[in-house]
């Protein structure tokens, strides 16, 4: 989670605007 937080405080954030970002771990892809 805290990577994920990073990622979205960080320059790069601004290519995922609209898009859901799951930060669990990809189990929700099961």
């Amino acid at each position: 989670f805290a990577g994920a937080a990073v990622f979205l405080a960080g320059p790069s954030s601004a290519y995922v605007t609209g898009q859901a970002l799951f930060v669990d771990g990809g189990f929700s892809v099961h």
